[in-house]
């Protein structure tokens, strides 16, 4: 049996396909999430032109039966160790000009172990003294500003 052709086939991986795909898994993932109480995230997509792979993270509903953020769940697990406190994750601060929030932890990466957000959506990772001291900073601001 022959297979029915889609006019929108992928013929080839390429960051703009892949970023196309991710949108549509990531809303997919959203309904299961709604549907579950199980939080769900897609990592890095790693290809080339004819294979691409990446991960798949699931967390298990809270007590409560509401979906958990992984980053979230992973940062509370490890960010004492990185001196930071479980009350900075979600936490915004200034850093070249730029306005980040802390969104993650990777423990196993020793020089650059906390993931944050750029305002426009990028993900970098940062030393955690540069985390901290920025953190201090925007402390300091706001505590100035009330």
């Amino acid at each position: 049996m022959a297979k029915k052709s889609t006019t929108n086939a992928i013929t080839q991986f390429t960051p703009a396909s892949l970023k196309l795909l991710r949108e549509e898994i990531e809303a997919a993932l959203a309904a299961i999430t709604k549907k579950h109480g199980v939080s769900m995230s897609i990592g890095k997509i790693s290809f080339s032109a004819q294979q691409c792979s990446t991960t798949l993270s699931m967390v298990a509903a809270s007590n409560t039966g509401e979906a958990q953020n992984p980053e979230k769940v992973n940062w509370d697990k490890y960010a004492e160790l990185f001196g930071l406190s479980k009350d900075d994750f979600g936490k915004t601060f200034q850093d070249g000009g730029k306005t980040y929030k802390v969104d993650g932890v990777a423990p196993r990466s020793t020089r650059f172990p906390i993931i944050v957000e750029r305002e426009d959506g990028q993900r970098f990772k940062f030393p955690e003294s540069r985390v901290k001291l920025a953190l201090s900073i925007a402390a300091k601001a706001a505590t100035k500003a009330v």
